[in-house]
């Protein structure tokens, strides 16, 4: 006897003498797994069938020798039937059996399966197989429902669900209506991504409308972080879709709920979030964005109510350091007053300048504020635009003059304001 032989003689022992040991439902439970490693690995159908015959009272063995059928082509139904009849109380096994009846063109049968399962568990899985199976017969009124259902029990990742919903040819507000829970927060949370992610025309009103249902799901309190994130990148996607005012809306209903913590202190006029305080979102709304760009780093709120700006030397050419989505309530000349100070390898002069434009344009085509003199002590500053009322960007720009070097070194601001001084000229 070789060495493998006898190591499976020593195995076969070994088990027997556990479940000897065990006692007699032990002894059942090992001779069981083994029948159900015969069919699984048997050569063809005969051999699986002969194997199933030493346990064929088993849901599971008789399932298992329905896939036998089905690998070796043979006629699976009256073996998932068997297995059916054994355990009708495994929603997994009504929903193969029921697969397997579709396939063979028998969609009653199939469809009754697939309720069955719904009805005996309660879970995603059997009201998803559902949906899927109205899809495939071209039922959009039964794909919503059973996805509706379906949402009610998800969890991880809902994308797939709603990408039926499309196929089936249902719109981003049918969806929304049909299929999405007023009081669903997690289910409203997925739609939303959804529609970020496809960002077309219609889906600007949508978007719109699942931020005032995610508001008004979240109850009256504080907002959730995940939450307050989804709102704000909701802000973010209006704002691309030129739906401004929608934008602000969402934007100002996060201030009113807590969400962006204490932006309006220190009165800035137009300006929210003056004292670089504010909480970080997903998104930056109408609140600060700040730069990424390599060589610059920029300390927000430390201390509270300053921004420091750290420049190596290595920062690109041009960019822009700091902006803010603004909303001028009215046309005429708007005057930012703030404070500066800076240290570096030399003046900063001619280094930084404030440019206010419209959303859609460069900075390039922004109506610039003068350059302000740098000190190296707290100075006051100002620039200032004629402008007309509606949104703009307010943007501090690091421009390197022609001739000179890019700087580095510290710049730190504080004390801003955006106010309207005069009538409009």
């Amino acid at each position: 006897m070789n060495r493998f032989a006898e190591s499976r003689v020593a195995a076969a022992a070994l088990a027997a003498a556990w479940a000897a040991a065990a006692g007699p439902l032990a002894y059942v439970a090992v001779q069981r797994a083994a029948i159900q490693r015969g069919v699984t690995g048997a050569a063809d159908f005969e051999e699986a069938r002969r194997a199933c015959a030493g346990d064929a009272g088993n849901a599971e063995c008789a399932a298992r020798l329905a896939v036998a059928a089905e690998r070796y082509g043979v006629d699976p139904l009256e073996f998932w039937d068997r297995a059916v009849d054994l355990n009708r109380y495994d929603a997994a096994l009504l929903i193969q059996s029921a697969l397997a009846h579709e396939a063979a063109g028998e969609l009653d049968k199939a469809e009754r399966l697939l309720v069955e399962a719904a009805e005996r568990s309660r879970t995603w899985l059997p009201r998803w197989s559902l949906a899927n199976f109205h899809f495939r017969r071209g039922r959009p009124g039964e794909v919503a429902k059973w996805a509706r259902l379906a949402l009610e029990r998800g969890h991880g990742d809902r994308a797939p669900l709603f990408g039926l919903c499309r196929a089936a040819g249902m719109s981003y507000a049918e969806i929304l209506d049909r299929v999405v829970g007023a009081r669903d927060i997690a289910g409203i949370e997925a739609y939303m991504r959804l529609v970020r992610a496809e960002a077309s025309g219609e889906a600007a009103g949508e978007l719109a409308r699942a931020a005032e249902m995610l508001l008004e799901a979240q109850g009256g309190g504080a907002i959730s972080r995940s939450g307050g994130d989804e709102l704000a990148l909701a802000s973010e996607t209006l704002v691309r879709f030129d739906d401004h005012v929608r934008a602000w809306i969402i934007w100002q209903r996060l201030i009113e709920r807590g969400a962006l913590g204490d932006v309006k202190g220190r009165d800035g006029g137009a300006l929210l979030d003056v004292g670089f305080t504010g909480r970080a979102m997903a998104a930056p709304g109408f609140g600060w964005a700040m730069a990424g760009e390599e060589g610059t780093e920029i300390l927000a709120g430390s201390p509270p109510g300053m921004a420091k700006i750290e420049m190596s030397g290595g920062q690109p050419e041009s960019f822009a350091v700091l902006s803010q989505r603004v909303r001028l309530d009215g046309g005429g000349r708007w005057a930012l007053r703030f404070e500066t100070a800076a240290s570096g390898d030399r003046p900063a002069d001619g280094h930084f300048l404030w440019v206010l434009a419209r959303e859609e344009a460069g900075l390039e085509d922004g109506a610039a504020g003068r350059a302000w003199q740098v000190e190296p002590d707290w100075t006051e500053a100002c620039a200032a635009w004629e402008a007309e009322g509606g949104f703009w960007r307010l943007s501090l720009v690091y421009r390197r003059p022609l001739g000179s070097a890019r700087w580095s070194g510290e710049l730190r601001i504080r004390d801003l304001t955006l106010r309207r001084e005069g009538a409009r000229r």
